[in-house]
Formats: structure tokens, sequence, C-alpha cells
């Protein structure tokens, strides 16, 4: 069997040498000390030559296509260690990207060549022989020079063949580095039954390797390196093992109970063919009392007993030939044998994701380089033509999960929103990529074609406000109010005064402004704003502004605050004329509701928006602001507060922080 250690000791007049090979000893010469690295034990001998694993040597038996076939054919496990992660590779198929009418031709011309049934085809047979491959067929007679696929026209792509590697004779290897088919025979044979021998191009073959040998081994036949090993070839062991554990099982079951019958003078008469009669007529007797009267009918000098097998144990140890099988196939038990997981909060579903993700890198490493090949003759056939755009990914192995799926909608839905309420990209945009979505998805049936035949029919929108400005529904909120009698004439005036253009400056209060002052404290800072002076300046707009149309914040919590956890670029340092020293750092919710203040009409004097916290504006001279270590927590926000601008604004400062 492939990989098996033996265990092999030189006979007396011979050595080993450091490869395991066996050569004469020279006489009258004393041989030369054996030195190699390892570990020795004089009190266990292990490492000693009275340690047996010393002659243990590797060995390679080379599986027959017959015995590869036989295993094949006979044994289950042997086959669906085959079968299983080819038919994993290709059974959830691809989704093309590009339109749907280029979409609708190009499956159309998969299902007409039979893609799929041919790529599994031809993986089971690479993993079974160690190589397999296509061949299309596009009508030309020029099987000998390279395959133009320039030439296909629409409906050019005739048909796909698949051989396995006993099929195809190749021909010597390219060797030329400038070549692009360097590595690739210089040519393949096909002989049909007839005899007759058709010579290919090697961009003719599509070939697909199963298990690679390594490369450059003396042991590789010169008329194989092209090829691999089955898959079974390093499996074998592990595959007999598991079927001689459970047929050693199963034999026993024909054993489970065992009469034991004790007669007198046995052995004494036994010789004769007529004593021989008689004891086999007795037991004859014996069974058919047990059958009649449910009773073993026994002479006073005779004896009877039943020896029961016991299966303790057997079934635990049949289950670890079977997981020692799995792993060496890299299959999950769960998949090769067709069992549930074991054990009250087990799923297996790690198991199996692990499982995908391995076949997923299959897909990348074994199929898809032969399925682009193909897909250059397909496209043009499908098409006509080969637009650079499209392209194809291998669908999820996931198998669909309802409340996973339901979750992930409301997700993108929520965050669709989100974007809708902040208003970076455009309501068409986001509608259409919100369609795109639903379509993708597959959860909303015929939602593509009702888009089709509706496509201008507005969005349904139950707000009743819709499309009304901030201070159009702050007037009607304030007249409602008057007319409730809230608010007498003067009051409503006033508050519909409060909705004029004016300057705005929005700020944010450090909360933890405690924290802070006692880190600047800490970095050698004398003087700094007082704790109710801190603050991180959202928008400074002179330019006059509807306040109420600016809106609100999205991302804050419900008490209104904003946490910028810990983390990220954070820096110290001299901003702008005055003297400031502050903490910069990043903030991407401040950013956005800073560009959100602007689209809505703010101004804003500088030429971009940095967030930071003015610490100080007075610094002892010689203070080195390169040795001080930036605050690192987090920093806690209160609600915005508007404000006109105050140009005039002076901070208060205190000292001894």
């Amino acid at each position: 069997m492939s990989g098996r250690i033996a265990n092999v000791r030189p006979k007396p007049g011979f050595l080993m040498d450091s490869g395991g090979n066996v050569i004469p000893q020279r006489q009258n010469v004393l041989p030369m000390p054996f030195v190699r690295d390892g570990l020795a034990n004089v009190m266990s001998a292990r490492g000693t030559s009275v340690d047996r694993r010393t002659g243990n040597v590797w060995f390679f038996n080379q599986l027959t296509p017959d015995q590869v076939e036989a295993a094949y054919r006979t044994n289950p496990w042997a086959r669906k260690i085959i079968d299983i992660p080819a038919k994993d590779m290709t059974r959830e198929g691809r989704a093309w990207q590009a339109e749907k009418d280029v979409i609708e031709k190009l499956e159309a011309e998969e299902k007409r060549l039979k893609l799929w049934a041919k790529l599994l085809r031809v993986l089971i047979l690479a993993r079974l022989y160690g190589g397999a491959a296509l061949i299309p067929s596009i009508g030309d007679d020029r099987l000998e020079e390279p395959l133009d696929v320039d030439s296909v026209k629409k409906g050019g792509l005739r048909f796909i063949n698949v051989f396995n590697r006993y099929q195809l004779v190749h021909g010597p290897e390219i060797t030329d580095p400038e070549s692009e088919w360097c590595g690739q025979p210089e040519w393949f044979q096909i002989t049909s039954r007839n005899g007759m021998m058709t010579k290919l191009h090697p961009s003719r073959v599509i070939a697909f390797v199963g298990q690679k040998q390594p490369e450059g081994t003396q042991f590789i036949q010169s008329d194989s390196w092209f090829w691999g090993d089955s898959i079974l070839q390093s499996v074998n062991e592990t595959i007999q093992n598991a079927t001689t554990a459970s047929d050693g099982f199963a034999a026993l079951i024909d054993v489970a109970a065992t009469d034991i019958y004790k007669m007198p003078d046995l052995m004494d008469n036994v010789g004769t063919q007529e004593y021989e009669d008689r004891v086999m007529a007795r037991f004859a007797l014996a069974a058919r009392g047990r059958s009649t009267h449910r009773a073993t009918i026994l002479d006073k000098d005779e004896d009877w007993a039943q020896h029961q097998v016991t299966w303790a144990g057997i079934p635990d140890v049949l289950m670890t030939f079977m997981e020692l099988m799995a792993g060496a196939s890299d299959i999950p038990v769960t998949r090769l044998l067709g069992q549930s997981p074991k054990g009250l909060q087990s799923t297996g579903k790690g198991e199996q994701q692990d499982y995908h993700a391995k076949v997923m890198a299959d897909q990348g490493e074994i199929l898809e380089p032969g399925l682009e090949r193909i897909d250059e003759l397909l496209i043009r056939s499908a098409l006509g033509t080969r637009p650079s755009d499209i392209y194809s990914e291998f669908n999820s192995l996931e198998q669909p999960d309802e409340a996973k799926d339901s979750e992930i909608e409301k997700r993108a839905a929520d965050t669709i929103k989100v974007y809708s309420d902040t208003g970076l990209i455009s309501d068409e945009a986001l509608a259409q990529i919100a369609k795109n979505r639903m379509i993708e998805s597959g959860r909303w049936p015929g939602c593509e074609a009702a888009f089709e035949a509706h496509p201008d029919v507005p969005e349904y929108d139950p707000d009743p406000d819709a499309g009304k400005t901030a201070a159009e529904l702050a007037a009607e909120k304030v007249e409602a109010m008057r007319m409730a009698g809230a608010v007498n004439d003067a009051q409503a005036v006033m508050l519909i005064t409060d909705a004029r253009p004016r300057s705005l400056y929005v700020q944010r209060k450090l909360v933890n402004a405690d924290e802070f002052l006692a880190w600047a404290k800490a970095q050698g800072f004398e003087e700094v704003l007082e704790a109710d002076e801190l603050h991180v300046t959202v928008c400074f707009s002179k330019m006059a502004v509807d306040w109420l149309e600016m809106g609100s914040a999205w991302d804050e919590d419900a008490n209104g605050q904003l946490t910028v956890n810990p983390g990220g670029a954070r820096l110290v340092e001299a901003l702008g004329d005055k003297g400031a020293i502050v903490l910069l750092f990043n903030s991407s919710s401040l950013s956005w509701r800073h560009e959100e203040l602007v689209r809505k009409g703010a101004s804003h004097d500088f030429d971009s928006y940095q967030s930071h916290i003015t610490i100080t504006y007075a610094v002892a001279e010689g203070f080195d602001l390169a040795g001080v270590e930036p605050y690192r927590g987090k920093l806690v926000f209160g609600p915005e507060i508007f404000e006109e601008v105050n140009e005039d604004w002076t901070p208060k400062m205190k000292a001894d922080a």
C-alpha cells in the first residue's frame, strides 16, 4: 500500500546507508561511524539499534489503473472520496455578470453544450486517474496548429468532449521559457477504436491534473510527467483500514452467539463415520427441541453453554477508522458519511464552512483556469463577439438560511436608509441600488419584471409632509399651536422668527472633560480651557442659513451623544493663527455631518474639515509639543448646540489643570 512504513533490518554482513539502502560490509575494515541527527535514550532504547523504528523506511507502491477502477466500482468510500469534491465544485454553478439578455444567451449556450455535466465528468476522471481533459471542437481541421479563439463566430463552439489521461498520449515537454505553452506537452494524440490517430496542439486540450506529483523527482515515470496521481493513491491505506474494520465487524455478527456442547467420550469415538453421523443427528435434535419447546434437551452427562460476543467499544473503533479516512480525504465526516453532527450543542456549521472554504479554493485553483479557457470560446459562440466587461463568479455553496437572509435584507435596507438620510448619495442612485439588491437576492419573486413593467411609477411615500421645507413644517406646527390656544399671537410670531436665516455655529461639548483635563495636566500643560469650554466644532458658517433646514445627526444615541472610540491617528499640534494647541482626531460621523451641513447651504472658511479639541491658547516658552503623548481614550460629545457665529468669543482659561 502507498506510503506504508516497512521495518527493515540488514542481514549479517550487510549495512544500511543513510538513504535506507542495504549494502555489503567491507571485510577487515571497520565500518565508519553512523552519524545522524536525532534523540537517543539508552534507558528506553529509543533511537538506538534496539529501537524497532530505526529500521523504518518509506516506500511507494503505485496503484495501477485496474486497482483504481476496482476500488471506485466496488468500494463506496472510494467512490464518494472521488465524487464528492467534484460535485461540490460544480453543483451551484456560477453567476454571469452582464446585461439580462446577454446572461440568457450565455446560460443557453452552457445548457446546449452541457457544460456543467462535462466539467463534473472531467473532474471525476482527473481525480480518479490522475488526469483528464476537455477538448472543444470549433469545426476546423488544423488540429495540430494553435487554436485561434478569435476565429470562433456565433455558434462556432460545436461541442466539448471529455477524455481521461489513458485515452490521450502526449509528447515531450515544451521547455522554451518564451513559449506560452512552456511546461505543456508539444502535442497530444488521440487514438480511436478503429486505429485512427489524431494529433492535437496543446492549445486545443484543456487539461485537469489530479493529485499533483512532486516536480523534478527521479521516481516519476518518463511517460507520465505531465499527469498526477489518483486521489486514491494517498488515501488508499485509510480506505482499506476502514473497510477491513467494517468487514471484520460484519463477520462477527454471524458468530454473535456461539453454542458450546460438551459430550462424554467425544474424542474417543469421533474417528468413526457412524459416530459422526450420530453426533450431527444429536445436534439437529437439540436445535429442533429449542425451536419446538423453547428449551434445550440434554442427556444427564451432556452440557450446553452459549458464548455471547459483546460489541462494547467496537462502534468507537469503527468511527475512529472512518474519521481517519475522512481526515485523509479532506472531507468532513458529516459530508462523507451523510450523518448529523453529534453532541447537544454541535451543528457541524464550523466544519461545513471550513470545507466550503476549501472547495472554493479548489474552484479557484483547479476549475477556474480551465473554465477561463472554455469561456473564451463559449462567449464568442453565444454572442458572436467577446465583450471585455463580461465575467462570472462562482455561486455560494452555503444553503439558504431564512432567518439569516432576512436579517441581511433588513441590514441592507437600514444601510440604504442611512445613506438616504445623510444625502451622500442621490435618491436616483439609491433607488437603482435597492432594485439591484432585491433582484440579486432572489427573495422577491417577480420584482425584476415588475420594475421593467412599471419603470416610471414614483416611489410611494406614506409621509404626508414629504416635499415640504423645514420652515414650512415649523410654520404649520406653530399655527396649529396657536389655533389650539397653546401660544398667543405674540409667542407665535416669536417662534416663527426663529426660523429666519442667520449665521450658524454648531458645536458639541466634551462630556468626559475631567478625563481629558487629567491627561493634559499629566502632559505638562499649565493653562488649559475650562471644562465647559472643551468642545468640537461641527460647523462654522458666516453665511446665513435656515437652521431648521439643517436637520439633525443620524448616528447619535438616544441622548443625542456621539462617542469617538479609542484608536486611530491622533496628534497634538498648533492650529490657526491664534496660537491654539489642539488634539486632532478622526471621526467619520463628524466629517459626514459637516459635509451634510455644507451641502444644505452652510459655508466653511477652511480648505477642509478636521475634527479637533482645543486644549489651550497659551503654552510656556520652550514647551516641546513633540514630546506630548496624544490623548488615546474615548471622546464622548454631548448633543449638537446651534448658535449664531460670535467672532468676538474669548475662551475661558484656567491655570493648574
